[in-house]
């Protein structure tokens, strides 16, 4: 099978040359994705609000490769301030809990002013279950 790609037409996949993600058998690969309204390239107010937009945007692009939230293996979550890490992970948790992927989270600067929270994930098609 020929690796299948989805890509959600920000300007910076043109410049960097990547995509939104990536199906190469039956592994999905989701690049980081910030909690972006594409419509008004604006974020959300607040950590939690962009996480939930993160998982929005990534339970679509999965969606597009017949995969969900559940065939996810692992997550890297990227926060701007630890004073956030609470409800960034009361969020994702809302979200994650039960499906148990490994996660790591990692505190640092994000590539958008006003950006919180990044999320990218490992997923692989029909391992939900």
């Amino acid at each position: 099978m020929a690796r299948q790609r989805v890509y959600s037409g920000m300007k910076y996949e043109k410049i960097l040359g990547y995509c939104r993600a990536l199906r190469d058998g039956d592994m999905i690969y989701v690049s980081g994705t910030l909690g972006l309204d594409y419509a008004t390239h604006t974020l959300p107010d607040g950590a939690g609000a962009q996480a939930e937009r993160c998982v929005e945007i990534i339970s679509d692009a999965l969606g597009q490769f017949n995969a969900t939230l559940a065939d996810v293996l692992r997550m890297v979550i990227y926060v701007l301030d630890r004073a956030d890490i609470d409800e960034v992970s009361e969020t994702l948790g809302r979200h994650f809990r039960g499906i148990d992927p490994v996660s790591t989270l990692v505190c640092s600067p994000l590539s958008m002013a006003g950006a919180r929270v990044e999320l990218e994930v490992t997923a692989r098609q029909g391992s939900a279950g």
